[in-house]
């Protein structure tokens, strides 16, 4: 169990606040020139994110697992985690070259201590996805505290019920910047198997999107009989 007082609270937020402040502002001054064909990595994408890891990490704390200063720096570092493919259009690889951008960027704006620097580049790499060890697709496997609060943050539409609406801007975003054209049954049968593979990292992201996610796997099912039939 982590105890903090409220005067040690207080001054670790008084350390980090202007430092998230202007990483924030940074932020919204880099989604200028987001390409926009980006429909789901959009300009908003960063700090939805932002937002729903402060819950989960807040949440944590609450649970006494977690101190003031990994909540400040998940959402610093949530900022920064697609911010190579949003700002960019760095696709393959984005989330270590977006690691990059923070560990560049971040010293300038207040954030000079490396174990912040490492602690916060290490979250945003975990956010990759990568290769399923046994099914035919990706996920994302992080190890870290804080990477945990982030990846359940940029997955938790797969828990709400706006994740049709999300994949078909997601569709679209893979469509007119790739040229990667996808049909229904496609798209409905990789939805499925990410999904499968999928898992939450959190309880509190667990509680909060378990039940809808498993809505959305059972409405992509019968999607799929249908077509099949």
């Amino acid at each position: 169990m982590v105890y903090e007082s409220p005067v040690r609270k207080a001054s670790v937020r008084a350390q980090y606040e202007p430092v998230y402040r202007k990483a924030e502002a940074f932020v919204r001054k880099e989604m200028e020139t987001a390409d926009p064909r980006l429909h789901y990595h959009d300009a908003k994408h960063p700090f939805e994110v932002d937002a729903t890891a402060e819950k989960i990490a807040r949440e944590a704390q609450t649970a006494g697992r977690v101190t003031e200063r990994e909540v400040w720096l998940t959402k610093i570092f949530s900022l920064f985690h697609d911010l190579a493919l949003i700002a960019r259009s760095d696709k393959e690889g984005h989330a270590k070259l977006s690691a990059e951008i923070a560990r560049h960027f971040l010293p300038g704006l207040g954030l000079t201590r490396k174990r912040d620097l490492d602690q916060g580049c290490k979250a945003i790499s975990e956010t990759e996805m990568v290769p399923h060890p046994t099914l035919e697709t990706k996920w994302q496997n992080p190890k870290s505290r804080i990477g945990k609060f982030m990846c359940d943050a940029d997955t938790a539409n797969f828990g709400q019920t706006c994740f049709f609406r999300r994949n078909r801007d997601y569709l679209l975003e893979e469509n007119r910047l790739y040229r990667n054209q996808i049909g229904e049954q496609e798209s409905l049968e990789r939805l499925l198997a990410l999904l499968a593979a999928h898992q939450w990292h959190t309880f509190a992201a667990k509680k909060k999107f378990g039940v809808q996610k498993q809505r959305n796997i059972d409405r992509i099912r019968g999607k799929l009989e249908r077509l099949q039939s």
